[in-house]
Formats: C-alpha cells, structure tokens, sequence
C-alpha cells in the first residue's frame, strides 16, 4: 500500500514538472514572443555605428568595372554591392595627399579609361573630395586639399596606386598613400562578383556612358511592396514625435489630396492616382554651403521617411542648379528609373523652402519568380533603333542599363523589376521600348544639345604615364 502510495505521489510531482515546462516553453518561446511584438507599440532603436555604416553605403560609387587583357566589364552581385565590398576593405587605408588637378589630353585621357589591370569605381553624378575621403577612410587625410569634384576612382592592381578623375572635364590627381597597403581587398572584391556584363565607354556629350556588347542576360526581381499611405509621412514629416499631429487639415486638390498644418508651414500632397508624394517646409533654413553638407541634410532628410528597404538606396546626382539631391534604388548592381520616382526620392533645399518628392510604393522583400533572366541587345543596337525613330544624337545625353518599376498583372502589392535601356533626352529619362512601340511620342525631343559620341578606338598611343 505505501509502495503505491509513493508511484502515485511521483506520478503527481512528474506531471506538475512537466506543466510547468511545458507552460514556460509556450509562453517564452520565440514565435509566442514575436508575436507579442507585434501587438503594441515598440520602439525601434538605431545605434549610430548603423547609421554611419548606412550613410556610407549609401554614398558610394553606382558602379565597378574591372578592366583585364584589354577588357572592361561592369561587376556586381545579387546579395549585396562590391562597391561595399571595397570601401571596407580599405577604410584602415590613410590618404597623405592628393596633387593638383592636371588636364589630359583626349588621348592620355582615353589611356587611364581602358587601363589594363585596372578597377574603376564611378559615380553617375559628381562626387566631392571631402564627402569621398570622411565616407572611406577611418582616419581623415593627413594634408588636406581644397574640396573638389570627381566622378571616377581608379586603382592600378599593377602599380598599387590611385587616382581621381573627373570626367566632365578630363582631369586628374594622383592619390599619394599615406604608407603602403595591400590591394588584396580590391582583388578580393572583384573574386566575389557574381555577375560581369562586358562593355566599352563611349563619350556622349560630358559623359562616359558604357556600351554593352553583344547579347546578354540580366537577372529580372519580383517583389512584395511595401505600401506606405499618407499617415505614415504625416507622422514621419510633419511631426516630431510618434503620433501624428491633431492640427492637419486635409483638402482636395484636383486630382492631390493636400495635407497641411495649421501654420500652414508644411504640406504633404498625396496624388490619389499614383502613389506620388511631395512633401515641403516653408520655413526652413538657407540651404548649406558646403557640397558636403548639402549631400548630408538630404540623406538626413530621406532617412526621416523611413522607407523598408533602405538598405539599396544610393546617391545618384547633385544638381547645383536648381540644388536638388538624387537618391535611387540599386537593385544587382543597376539602378531603378521611374517616372512616378518609385523607389527613388529626390531632396531640393532653396533659400526659404525645402522639398521632397517620393513614392509611397517601395520595396520590401524580393520574392522567388519562374523567370531568371532577360536576354538584353547591345547598347549600339538599341541607340541605332532610337536613332531610327528619329531622336537625333545631338538630343541624347545619356543611354543607361537600369531596372523599370513595372507593376505586376496580378496583383498590386507586387512589382517586377524588369532590365532594360533608358536613354536620357534633355534630362528626361524614357524606357527605350516605350519609344519603339510607339507609347511615347517623340515629337519635340529633338533640340540643341551639346551632346555627341565618339565610336571612334580608343587611343591608347600618347606617351602619358599612370604607373607614377
């Protein structure tokens, strides 16, 4: 009898045990605890070392070419930039000093661009010397220079040295070391691209646009967006705290609807058409002096709209004339152009006001598809076919490879990112198709440009040295 009185007693104890485990586990397992998170509002906490890596990121060079055995070719990778790659396998690096701006010839010129042995990183826009050196390098450079623009880094893998060329104006300064440091990074970051799409680069007008050869694949995406409305900016822009602010009145304009405060100092009008969204301060400060803070107040400003995926953002152009800042989506190395600025957004400081235009429709998670690849002509082709339709050269300011924000047919939460060409005329972007079959009219693109481009060889004869 007592003998059965204790299994008993141990049965009891056992089970109690095993409740309470069992209790403890449901209630503190992750998936219970990610639920939990997502039932209230949680704080979301940046550390600034995230910030100031993003911030680098960000401002990076659009794209890489490595040039080999008289090749060049763009490099990149689906899961994450080269340029990346790069910047911090040589942040310990130290400039000591950059020489004076030297002008080249279009012969000696032409000799640093198809550089044997070379790897090339360019901005599509002009970038500044102090932006460039602060975003870099862990140590700022030990003789300063006089801030100064440039598009274009080159490394010499054969000689170990460097150099910044502007290429709207054909200049060059060499990059002194502060001691000697392994290229081994840069190698190394070339080894890990995943793709390589061959090219040359021609001159169209100030620019070196790159001319793809042959037929070749790119890589399409599909992805779930991640639709903001306009609460979410109200609360973003026009408020300083969590909540959105009780004082915004809301009037419909035609086809926008306007959002303002009571002071009637911001306004947020959302076009109910598109997702279009354009945001202004009437009563901010002058914009900065400096290139270097002007490219910082934007980035801070884009940062304020809290877009997903930020991670893919990049700068893409500063346009001094009318002070707008251009930030695009790089998406596998290309870039994404819509008119409707999906997955970009663009900051414009003036002497009293400050704007930004953006998208409510964004990225959020690529998504697996059947289609891999688009088989994509030749650049030449594609500028021929233009030609064809009666767009004259002299129109033509720049011929890109880039993804389309193109809306999925079915169902308008996703969206494909289609390869192909944008030709830039009078700084209007236009999908080269759209142009072909006729959806865009070219009446009216044809006018005085500067514009031209050299299919000429390039010139490697003139007795120029870049190894010194």
């Amino acid at each position: 009898m007592k003998f059965r009185d204790i299994v008993l007693r141990l049965f009891l104890i056992a089970a109690v045990v095993i409740s309470l485990v069992c209790t403890w586990y449901i209630w503190f397992n992750p998936a219970h605890l990610d639920r939990k998170t997502t039932t209230g509002s949680t704080a979301v906490k940046t550390s600034k070392t995230t910030t100031a890596e993003h911030e680098k990121n960000v401002f990076e060079p659009l794209n890489v070419y490595y040039q080999q055995n008289g090749s060049k070719s763009l490099v990149a990778r689906s899961d994450g930039r080269v340029a990346t790659r790069i910047r911090r396998g040589i942040a310990s690096w130290r400039i000591n000093s950059v020489g004076a701006s030297r002008k080249l010839s279009l012969e000696n010129y032409d000799k640093i661009l198809t550089l044997d042995d070379s790897v090339q990183m360019t901005y599509w826009g002009e970038m500044n010397w102090r932006t460039f050196d602060q975003m870099y390098f862990k140590k700022a450079a030990i003789k300063q220079p006089k801030d100064f623009k440039f598009n274009r880094i080159v490394f010499n893998l054969r000689t170990q040295k460097m150099l910044l060329v502007n290429d709207a104006t054909r200049t060059m300064r060499r990059v002194k070391l502060h001691k000697k440091y392994a290229f081994t990074p840069i190698t190394g970051a070339i080894s890990k691209a995943k793709s390589s799409y061959p090219l040359v680069e021609k001159r169209i007008g100030t620019r070196e646009v790159a001319f793809y050869d042959g037929s070749f694949a790119v890589k399409q995406y599909t992805y779930i967006l991640d639709k903001q409305g306009a609460n979410h900016y109200i609360n973003a822009l026009m408020s300083g705290g969590n909540n959105a602010p009780s004082s915004v009145d809301a009037k419909q304009l035609g086809n926008q609807t306007v959002y303002t405060m009571n002071d009637n100092n911001q306004r947020l009008a959302v076009d109910r058409n598109d997702s279009m969204m354009e945001y202004e301060n009437f009563a901010t400060d002058g914009p900065a002096k400096t290139t270097t803070k002007v490219l910082s107040a934007a980035y801070s400003d884009m940062t304020r709209l809290n877009i997903k995926e930020m991670r893919g953002m990049s700068y893409y152009n500063y346009d001094q004339t009318d002070g707008s800042v251009m930030f695009r989506m790089v998406v596998n190395g290309l870039p994404i152009i819509s008119d409707l600025l999906s997955g970009s957004v663009e900051v414009t400081h003036t002497n009293a006001s400050k704007r930004i235009a953006f998208s409510g429709d964004n990225l959020s998670v690529a998504i697996p598809t059947s289609t891999t690849t688009v088989k994509m002509p030749s650049s030449q082709t594609v500028l021929n076919e233009l030609l064809a339709k009666g767009i004259k050269m002299s129109s033509i300011t720049d011929l890109q490879l880039a993804y389309a924000w193109t809306k999925d047919s079915d169902s308008n939460q996703v969206v494909d990112l289609v390869p192909t060409y944008f030709v830039q005329v009078n700084d209007e972007y236009y999908n080269y198709q759209d142009i072909i079959d006729g959806s865009v009219s070219t009446a009216g693109m044809n006018t005085k440009s500067d514009a031209s481009v050299n299919t000429e060889t390039t010139g490697t004869n003139a007795e120029f040295s870049v190894n010194n």
